[in-house]
Parts: structure tokens; sequence; C-alpha cells
């Protein structure tokens, strides 16, 4: 709601235009950006709050598979297979990576694209 307010906002009301129309075109393109990652960085914290809470037993069910309960199982095998402790960790860790830096792209090149508007 604080972007109604804005002098650009003003401008394009006192210019004439409809509601809908000032928020499609002026606001929605300098929002989408930010939304956009902070969308994505919630999946990403979404997702690591989920392995960690299956790994602690308190998450999805036995029957499930996940991340955090294939890094629980692994860790009893540690000392003969690391590789079933290192795997889930590492997707983790990747996948959370990779959508962070997914949504921070994302937003870098929405944004130019409302600046160069």
């Amino acid at each position: 709601m604080s972007q109604m307010s804005r002098p650009y906002v003003e401008t394009a009301r006192v210019l004439g235009l409809s509601g809908p129309r000032i928020l499609f075109r002026h606001v929605v393109p300098n929002v989408a950006p930010v939304m956009l990652a902070n969308a994505l960085l919630n999946v990403s914290f979404a997702l690591v709050a989920i392995s960690s809470l299956s790994f602690l037993g308190i998450g999805a069910g036995v029957g499930t598979a996940d991340w955090g309960l294939q890094l629980a199982d692994g860790r009893a095998l540690l000392g003969s297979n690391p590789l079933a402790s290192i795997a889930p960790g590492l997707a983790i860790v990747a996948t959370a990576t990779s959508v962070n830096l997914l949504g921070h792209w994302l937003a870098e090149r929405l944004e130019k694209k409302a600046v160069a508007r």
C-alpha cells in the first residue's frame, strides 16, 4: 500500500488513468521483483525448516521420503558409509542455495526491466 502514495502513482492519477491501469501498469512492475525474491526466499526457508524438523523426528511421517529423514538415518552409518549422510545434506544445501540464487537473479532481471520502462 505504500506504493500507492508514491509520486509516480499520484502523477498517473492526475493524468486521469484508472485505478486498475495504474495498479497493473505502474505498481505491479515495481513491486514484483521484491515479491518474487521474498517468495523464493520463503521456499528455501521452508525446505530447510522441513528438513530440520524431519531430522529431529518431528516432521513428516516415517514412510515419507524426506532429506531430513535420510540425513537422520545416515547418521548411524557415518563410520561405514558417510555418503548416506553427506548426499542428503549436500542436496539440501544445493537446493536452498539454488532457489535463493534464482530468486536473486530473477529479481535483478525484473528490476532492470522496470527501470528500462
